[in-house]
């Protein structure tokens, strides 16, 4: 069933001040939608949103291919563990134009990777009163959708659902993975991750203030601040080099490996405005870098 431009308005309507309800069921709001049209909606401000209407507003900023129909295969509608903004996540498909695409349920590519084409996580601005897309993953261009694209597991959605903890995480999912304890194993970890600002402790002598620091036997993840050995006081600007935060609260992160029995920092950065892993080393490393 296709969805009309009388439901979209109705999903579009606002705005609603309400207290966060229980989620709607799925089949309340339709999950095919007709070719977007070009008239552009009012922001949408409704705090419990049809999937569909979330997509309809995020087509006003990234217009989707033309003539093509979309079918929602997910969504999630949650208040954040994190922050405890109200936040969303919906998956979808494009529909190929007058029946020309592949299988029963008309697919662009003629062997999709997954059921979603595109995945989109929005958030709602509690100043502003309305829904903003916040990330996304895969694609709606039919140009390049067949090619390789990195959507959300099951297991990364439910991490952005509910934030996971270290501390409370099952023994199963912590694997080999634990807390590197004051000893000989941790003085090395730390002294590779000196090594790899070797720049920085050539000018002064630096310490660290650890936040996590963990390892698997053959991989480590080290996260704190970074401080001077006399004193423990900060790193003055002129000694700590560029960055966009001040050396007072800068975050350094480093990933580690064992080769050959010593430890090596194979990525480190000095700002935690610099990305330093990315979703295929967080889908890797989950367990060592998840918060404590």
């Amino acid at each position: 069933m296709r969805i009309s431009l009388v439901l979209l308005a109705a999903c579009l309507a606002g705005p609603v001040a309400l207290p966060m309800p229980q989620a709607k069921a799925a089949m309340e709001c339709l999950p095919r939608m007709a070719a977007y049209p070009p008239a552009a909606p009012e922001p949408l401000r409704e705090e419990r949103p049809c999937p569909s209407a979330l997509l309809f507003n995020f087509f006003t900023r990234q217009t989707p291919p033309l003539g093509h129909e979309f079918e929602i295969v997910g969504s999630h509608l949650f208040t954040s563990s994190h922050d405890g903004s109200y936040q969303a996540i919906v998956e979808f498909r494009l529909i190929a134009p007058n029946g020309q695409g592949y299988g029963p349920d008309g697919r662009i590519c003629p062997q999709p990777a997954a059921a979603a084409d595109m995945q989109v996580q929005f958030v709602y601005d509690d100043v502003e009163q309305r829904w903003l897309d916040l990330d996304s993953r895969g694609s709606m261009d039919p140009a390049t959708l067949c090619q390789t694209q990195i959507l959300w597991s099951d297991q990364e959605i439910a991490d952005l659902i509910r934030k996971p903890r270290f501390a409370s995480l099952p023994p199963a999912e912590r694997g080999r993975v634990y807390e590197v304890a004051r000893g000989p194993e941790r003085r090395a970890i730390l002294d590779a991750v000196r090594a790899a600002n070797a720049d920085l402790n050539d000018r002064v002598p630096i310490v660290f203030v650890v936040d996590i620091l963990r390892a698997d036997g053959t991989n480590a993840y080290f996260r704190g601040k970074v401080r001077l050995r006399d004193g423990g006081g900060p790193v003055s600007a002129a000694d700590w080099g560029a960055c966009e935060q001040e050396p007072e609260d800068a975050v350094l992160e480093a990933l580690l490996e064992r080769r050959n029995g010593v430890w090596t920092a194979v990525k480190a950065n000095r700002c935690a405005d610099d990305v330093l892993l990315s979703d295929e080393d967080r889908r890797r490393f989950r367990a060592l870098v998840m918060e404590n």
